[in-house]
C-alpha cells in the first residue's frame, strides 16, 4: 500500500512539475542582461506571453487588468471607481529594457493606447462647476509612454543559483495623443449639464491628467511592478539571460 501511495504521489507531482513548466516555458530567446537591443526585441515577443499572467507563479493577468478600487480625492472633487478593468497593454510597444549594472537599475519604458472601464461615484466642484454622478465610466488614453526606474539586488538562492530581487521603483508617464472620459449619468441623466463638463475634460485632458492623474496611473505601474517582482522571485537569472 505504502508504495502504491508513493507512486500514486510521484505521479502527481511529477503532473504539477510538467504543468508548471508547460505555463513558465518562455518563446524568447536569452540575451545577455548588457544587450539592451537584443532585451527590448526579445521583450516585446515576451510581452504577450507576460500579459496573460503566470498563475503559478502568482503573477497576475495584466490585460485585461483588474483593479479593486481607486480613490482620487484632489482639489476639491471626491471620486471613486471601482471594478476597474484596464485593456491594452496586450499591445504595447516596447521602447526599451535596459540593465544600468553599476547602479542596479532596470529601465522599462513602453507606448500603449489603455481603454478603461468601471464604476464611479463622483462629487465636487471643478472649474468652479459643480459635478455630481454615479454610474459607469470610460477612459480613451491615447499613446501613453509609460516609464520605470526599477531598483535590484541579485541574490544567490539555497540552489546556488541567482536570482534578481526587485526592491522598488520610480515612474512617470506622458500622454502624447489625449484622453477620452465618458461619465455616464451625470447629474442624474441630465444631458445638458453632462454635455458642459464632458466638453469641459475632454478639452482640458492635459490639465485633468496633471491635477488628477497621479493616484489612477501609479495603481497601474503598482500592479506592472508586482507581476515583475512575482516574476522575477521564480525564476532563475540563468533560465531568463545569458548569465553570467
Amino acid at each position: 500500500m505504502i508504495k502504491i501511495l508513493s507512486y500514486l504521489f510521484f505521479f502527481i507531482v511529477t503532473l504539477q512539475l510538467s504543468s508548471v513548466l508547460a505555463e513558465l516555458q518562455l518563446s524568447c530567446r536569452k540575451c545577455s542582461m548588457q544587450d539592451s537591443e537584443c532585451l527590448t526585441r526579445e521583450g516585446q515577443d515576451l510581452l504577450k506571453q507576460f500579459v496573460n499572467g503566470f498563475p503559478e507563479s502568482r503573477v497576475e493577468k495584466l490585460d485585461e487588468l483588474f483593479i479593486d478600487t481607486i480613490e482620487i480625492n484632489t482639489d476639491g472633487v471626491d471620486q471613486e471607481l471601482q471594478n476597474v478593468k484596464i485593456s491594452g497593454l496586450r499591445n504595447a510597444k516596447l521602447n526599451d529594457l535596459s540593465f544600468d549594472n553599476t547602479f542596479n537599475l532596470v529601465r522599462l519604458s513602453f507606448d500603449a493606447n489603455l481603454t478603461t472601464n468601471a464604476e464611479y461615484t463622483l462629487d465636487g466642484v471643478l472649474f468652479r462647476q459643480p459635478i455630481v454622478g454615479t454610474g459607469t465610466t470610460t477612459y480613451i488614453i491615447k499613446n501613453i509612454q509609460m516609464d520605470m526606474l526599477i531598483f535590484y539586488n541579485i541574490v544567490e538562492n539555497e540552489n546556488g543559483k541567482h536570482t534578481l530581487k526587485i526592491r522598488r521603483y520610480r515612474s512617470g508617464f506622458t500622454i502624447k495623443d489625449g484622453v477620452e472620459y465618458q461619465y455616464n449619468n451625470l447629474y442624474k441623466g441630465d444631458k445638458k449639464k453632462s454635455d458642459i463638463v464632458h466638453a469641459l475634460l475632454n478639452k482640458n485632458w492635459v490639465t485633468i491628467t496633471s491635477v488628477f492623474g497621479n493616484k489612477f496611473y501609479n495603481k497601474i505601474f503598482d500592479k506592472i511592478f508586482e507581476a515583475l517582482q512575482a516574476f522575477t522571485r521564480s525564476h532563475d537569472l540563468e533560465d531568463l539571460f545569458l548569465y553570467p
